[in-house]
């Protein structure tokens, strides 16, 4: 007991900080109800069908339209809880949304969980605690990650399994031990199976097992570690997408795509790679139909992710609250700002590194690069995204919410120096 109390007043700011994230988390749940209608959940083939469609007949849908082209773990879970509350909340044959509003107990969950991995993360490296505070606290009260948990799709628990496989890949990188690499083999499958995107950690994970191969020893044990997390990974991050291609011709990493003038038809037909990606319209930022909300007819990813990583998709109105809200949308704008110049320095700063030969164990450098390499990833990610599918939807800030990470860290990378 008086260890536990000595180690809770070490680390008093970071539970003081988590607290607050899980306050922050827990409001956003219980106001989640209300906004069902965000993000693809209502209708026979959305997030709700396919809970419904798992609660009544505990077998996967014999369609892949629509989200049933998602894998089923958290519409699988869904069900499981709807299963058990079914018997003390109300609801119908035609109605479900009481009992699936019920769920959002799961968002909140995998929303805490993954900040708690992220502390373990920032724990693996020797850094300055203001250093690890600072992203924590990002982390914590981000309000683009905050109204995640708002949401019943598969983001959440996607981007739970996706900080513990950064997680475990970090540590297996220290300790390369067997049970490691199992456990993160089983990390990225399992999560590959709430969202098939979960596989993109692989361009973090594959350069850290190619330098631990390279400096290893015994080269050999590391070869048949390798070899072992390939005989996991594959068959079960890939299982529901070989049985979507067997069953209905699913391409493995694609999504269901709507037809042309269809009710859900978000697609943007007539604007350009310029219009879309290479522009910046400032003026945009606070003007055009719903001025520091998300809108629909948006087309420039810039501009809808500034304000979809804000207030999601939602809009809160007017008054005191909305000048207050526009402080914080503007302050937003200052962070990305701040992160994508400090993103360069810290490339600069690695360049440097590795110039003077700056040991691979150096935590700092550690440090940066996984910052790096999460910038890197969710930009590239992100391009391509909205390139194969050029939805105005698709350029939501949950597709990419790790950007968060990687520019607070190279924030924090840049105010406290290393000392080395």
């Amino acid at each position: 007991m008086q260890r536990t109390i000595e180690k809770i007043k070490n680390n008093l700011s970071s539970v003081v900080i988590y607290a607050l994230g899980v306050f922050a988390r827990f409001i956003a749940m219980l106001h989640a109800y209300p906004l069902i209608n965000q993000h693809d959940v209502e209708g026979k083939y959305n997030w709700m069908g396919y809970a419904v469609y798992i609660f009544n007949n505990w077998t996967l849908p014999n369609s892949n339209k629509y989200e049933y082209s998602q894998p089923p773990i958290n519409s699988t879970l869904q069900a499981i809880v709807m299963k058990i509350l079914s018997p003390f909340i109300r609801y119908s044959k035609i109605n479900y949304k009481h009992l699936f509003g019920s769920t959002r107990i799961l968002s909140f969950i995998y929303s805490c969980i993954t900040l708690y991995i992220i502390y373990k993360i920032l724990k693996e490296f020797e850094i300055k605690k203001g250093l690890k505070n600072f992203v924590f606290a990002i982390m914590a009260l981000y309000p683009g990650i905050v109204f995640m948990t708002t949401q019943y799709s598969n983001d959440n628990i996607a981007y739970m399994f996706f900080y513990l496989s950064l997680f475990l890949s970090i540590r297996w990188a220290k300790d390369k031990k067997v049970s490691t690499i199992i456990l993160l083999a089983l990390s990225i499958g399992i999560g590959m199976l709430t969202k098939i995107s979960v596989g993109l950690i692989a361009f973090i994970t594959g350069p850290m097992m190619l330098a631990v191969l390279i400096k290893a020893n015994d080269k050999k044990k590391n070869l048949m570690q390798l070899i072992v997390f390939a005989i996991i990974v594959f068959p079960i991050g890939l299982s529901y997408s070989i049985r979507n291609y067997v069953l209905f011709g699913q391409q493995i990493g694609s999504i269901y795509e709507v037809g042309m003038g269809s009710t859900v038809d978000l697609k943007i037909y007539n604007y350009t790679i310029f219009d879309r990606f290479l522009s910046f319209p400032i003026n945009r930022i606070i003007e055009k139909n719903n001025g520091i909300y998300h809108d629909f007819s948006e087309y420039n990813v810039w501009i809808d992710l500034i304000k979809t990583s804000t207030y999601d998709e939602f809009n809160f109105g007017n008054g005191l609250l909305k000048s207050f809200l526009t402080l914080l949308y503007f302050a937003n704008i200052i962070f990305y700002i701040i992160g994508i110049v400090t993103v360069v320095i810290t490339i600069i700063d690695v360049i440097k590194m590795f110039v003077n030969r700056v040991a691979f164990d150096n935590p700092y450098l550690n440090f940066k690069m996984i910052c790096i390499m999460l910038f890197a990833l969710a930009f590239f990610a992100y391009i391509s995204f909205n390139i194969r599918y050029p939805y105005t939807c698709n350029s939501n800030y949950r597709y990419i919410s790790y950007i968060t990470f990687a520019l607070a860290g190279s924030i924090a990378s840049s105010i406290f120096k290393s000392n080395k």
